[in-house]
């Protein structure tokens, strides 16, 4: 089961939280719902305990950047310290996307984990460090980020000689429930709205960016420019443009060597070669109940309408494309090269 407690303010505990039999049970504590910057869990006495509690405290810490300790023993729960705003372009302490950006030694460190207290308008950074907007938050130490399912609007980045570029660089992260609204992203390698690249020690779900623009040279993605993430990338949405002047270009993913589930790609997809609609290429990877409806052109060859190029023993399943697909060569409607290794089963087109 659930138990949920919400405050637009703090959340106050006078005596312990027993969770009682053997199922799991889902314990979420959301301080400051309002998003005013005040807010956090109290435990004036006692904690949270019994086997097979799941707990997650969203809160304002008395530091930002330093957890703080709710209670002594208990169930260790998950816990996330708030996000306010955007920031100035030379913060590193407020409670801010810039703090995150400019003080990723400092803040991100093990254990140092984020959610968005509300939506954030990022217009602002267009004129961030010269023309080159946002830096591309770095996490490298399995930090959790949840977005909540709040918005950063028209965020802007231009370092097309940068490699790793989104919202985050990329490492050792997990990210979930986040939207981009109408962004503006330029990189060169590894270039993708929310995460440049995943590694092994990634999650990556339930994300969203919604319209603007995602431009680099090879690995770009709508969503995730180069995918190694130990988990498969699921529920994601895309219809920014996509446009990579290299090999690898998709709706969704560039290149993916693990999996991608349940994702949707509305925007129109540009390359050379290896380009698809939500996967440029795919090496051994599962996608399984994906669409696309955007327009794929592939200057080169390797040109599908779900998958560019489609190698090693990846799977592709349950996939419609809707979206005309135009190529220089060796181009399908749902896929334009696959080795005898990859399957392509109960798959359908209509261009």
């Amino acid at each position: 089961g659930t138990s949920t407690f919400i405050s637009g303010g703090n959340i106050t505990f006078n005596n312990s939280i027993s969770k009682d039999g053997a199922n799991t049970e889902f314990i979420l504590m959301r301080a400051d719902y309002n998003g005013t910057g005040t807010g956090t869990v109290i435990f004036n006495a006692g904690n949270i305990n019994g086997a097979g509690a799941n707990v997650q405290i969203i809160y304002n810490p008395t530091t930002f950047g330093t957890p703080d300790t709710f209670y002594a023993g208990g169930i260790a729960g998950i816990n996330y310290m708030l996000i306010q705003s955007l920031g100035a372009a030379t913060d590193t302490t407020t409670r801010s996307l810039a703090s995150l950006s400019n003080n990723a030694a400092g803040l991100l460190g093990a254990g140092k984990n984020y959610a968005l207290a509300k939506d954030i308008d990022a217009t602002p950074t267009s004129g961030w460090n010269s023309g080159s907007g946002f830096i591309p938050i770095n996490a490298n130490n399995n930090n959790l980020f949840n977005g909540l399912n709040f918005a950063i609007t028209n965020l802007f980045i231009n370092r097309p000689a940068t490699t790793g570029v989104g919202l985050f660089a990329g490492g050792s992260l997990a990210i979930t429930n986040i939207n981009l609204i109408t962004p503006n992203i330029t990189g060169g390698q590894n270039t993708g709205g929310i995460v440049g690249f995943t590694n092994s020690g990634n999650t990556v779900t339930d994300i969203g960016v919604y319209g603007g623009t995602i431009t680099g040279t090879t690995n770009v993605g709508g969503i995730i420019g180069s995918s190694g993430a130990a988990q498969p990338l699921v529920r994601a949405f895309n219809s920014a443009t996509v446009t990579g002047s290299g090999n690898n270009v998709g709706g969704i993913a560039g290149i993916t060597t693990i999996g991608l589930t349940d994702s949707v790609n509305y925007g129109n997809v540009s390359g050379a070669s290896n380009v698809g609609g939500i996967v440029g290429s795919n090496t051994g990877a599962l996608l399984q109940n994906v669409s696309n409806v955007g327009t794929i052109n592939g200057s080169g060859s390797n040109v599908g309408g779900i998958i560019g190029l489609h190698t090693s023993t990846g799977s592709l399943s349950l996939a419609l494309n809707t979206g005309v697909v135009t190529g220089g060569s060796v181009v399908g409607s749902l896929v334009g090269s696959q080795t005898t290794s990859a399957t392509t089963v109960n798959s359908f087109w209509d261009t």
